[in-house]
């Protein structure tokens, strides 16, 4: 979707929001993957990469793995990244949505027995 928006020479204006949205509205259709978590926690952790002892980022990549098979939610490493973006004052990190998707005033509550599934907001 950025190559649509940087590729803007010739093109209605119109012509791009119509072609964005098309492709907007496809992505939103699906439910994120534990894949595309996965690929996001593990390039935001990249950035610090330098900072980390070798044990904390060994630690790091245990929860991530856990969170892919399913034994942690995504809260877990979501919230050691977190830590780390306030800790190294992570600037760009910081603004980005995925880390808070929402006011923290529409979460829901946990459910005990549901903690660890992924809820679908798509059904």
């Amino acid at each position: 979707m950025g190559r649509i928006v940087a590729q803007l020479k010739g093109r209605s204006f119109p012509e791009v929001i119509a072609e964005y949205q098309s492709h907007l509205w496809n992505a939103l259709m699906k439910p994120p993957r534990r894949g595309a978590n996965n690929n996001v926690l593990t390039k935001a952790a990249g950035y610090f990469t330098n900072k980390l002892s070798k044990n904390e980022k060994q630690f790091f990549l245990e929860m991530v793995s856990k969170y892919r098979t399913g034994k942690f939610p995504l809260s877990t490493p979501l919230n050691l990244l977190k830590a780390w973006i306030i800790r190294f004052n992570e600037e760009y990190l910081r603004q980005q949505t995925f880390f808070e998707p929402y006011p923290e005033s529409l979460m829901e509550p946990l459910n005990a027995s549901s903690d660890l599934e992924e809820k679908d907001y798509w059904k």
